[in-house]
């Protein structure tokens, strides 16, 4: 059973989809970008939407779900790009979403934690305070040399 979460809605940035998800809260809540694995290759909104309302029902949190565009047909450096845009569009529309500026977290799986990695980097530059990164195994490096 999925969990409830009161509104959930699509947004076009930048000509990139993403899915708000957004608790019922009379307090603004943190902001919770959240990128999806999948090699960069593959995965959408939809295949991570299952988690995405446990993130927002459980934590309480507003996530925007970011369906950033996949190679082959897009190559480097647009995923980290869409993401990029995406968070600051979070940031800035935080009050409107009902969330809270101060508490803005990106996070993401695989190719998504990647991503995540690559965007506090730029905010660390711009100057644009993030609250915490979630990094769920991110693919970081490139050293195939491994006992597993």
């Amino acid at each position: 059973e999925l969990d409830d979460v009161a509104r959930i809605f699509d947004v076009d940035i930048d000509g990139v989809a993403a899915r708000v998800y957004r608790p019922e809260s009379d307090d603004p809540l943190p902001v919770f970008v959240y990128l999806h694995g999948g090699g960069w290759i593959t995965g959408r909104i939809d295949s991570y939407d299952p988690i995405c309302r446990v993130f927002a029902a459980r934590s309480p949190a507003v996530v925007v779900s970011v369906d950033y565009r996949l190679a082959p047909e897009h190559r480097f450096p647009i995923a980290a790009d869409d993401a990029w845009s995406a968070t600051r569009w979070a940031a800035a529309n935080a009050a409107e979403l009902g969330g809270d500026l101060e508490r803005i977290v990106v996070a993401g799986d695989s190719a998504g934690g990647n991503l995540a990695a690559v965007v506090a980097l730029r905010a660390r530059d711009a100057g644009l305070p993030l609250a915490l990164q979630i990094l769920i195994y991110p693919a970081l490096d490139a050293d195939l040399d491994s006992s597993g």
